[in-house]
Order: C-alpha cells, then structure tokens, then sequence
C-alpha cells in the first residue's frame, strides 16, 4: 500500500468528493450516526515517526477533516511539541498502549508502581 503524502491527500479528497464524513474515535462514540451516513473514523497509531504523523495531521486540517492520533511515547524532545501541535489542530490525541507487548506478556511488569 502507498502510504505517501501525495497518495493521502488524493485518498481524502476522492472519499469527500464521494460524500463521505470524517470524525474522531470520541466523536463516533459520543454521537453514533446514522446507519445511512458514510462515515469514517480516521485513527493513526503512531509508532516512531512523529514528525509524518504531524504532516498527516496538516493535510488533513487543510481538507477540514479531523482524526484521532494515538502516540506510543517515546522520549525525544520534539515529541511533546508534534502533539501539541496536532491536538491544536483540532485533532483528537491519545495514547498509544502498547506496554504488555514491550514487557512479552509479563502482566505485572508495566504495571504503575
């Protein structure tokens, strides 16, 4: 699958074009719409690469469409600003849990202590 820039933006614009609505997970689950409506819940999990989730984040804020980010932390510097950036563009952001496969199944191991 083509996951370029270029080839997300000509994807979102052909799904409005086609009538289709975009929302956040939160959103979804707060106001189900309609069975008629063609909606999309646009999630991304981001692993590593904050930095193209931001540029995701851009095109579809130019496009009026909003999504949910859900970030798997990782300590880099940058990384607290993208989320702030992308939560500024209207975006839901989340956390991307992923603590029991980081710990192989260990179950008290990612536990807060």
């Amino acid at each position: 699958m083509d996951f370029t820039f270029d080839t997300h933006t000509i994807l979102l614009e052909s799904l409005l074009r086609q009538g289709f609505s975009f929302c956040t997970l939160h959103s979804y689950v707060s106001a189900v719409p309609a069975a008629d409506e063609k909606t999309i819940v646009l999630r991304h999990d981001v692993e590593e690469k904050y930095e193209h989730a931001l540029r995701f984040a851009r095109i579809q804020h130019t496009l009026g469409i909003l999504g949910s980010y859900y970030f798997r932390i990782l300590p880099k510097p940058q990384n607290e600003g993208i989320i702030r950036e992308i939560a500024s563009l209207g975006h839901e952001t989340g956390y991307h849990y992923d603590d029991l496969s980081e710990c192989r199944g260990d179950y008290p191991r990612p536990l807060p202590r």
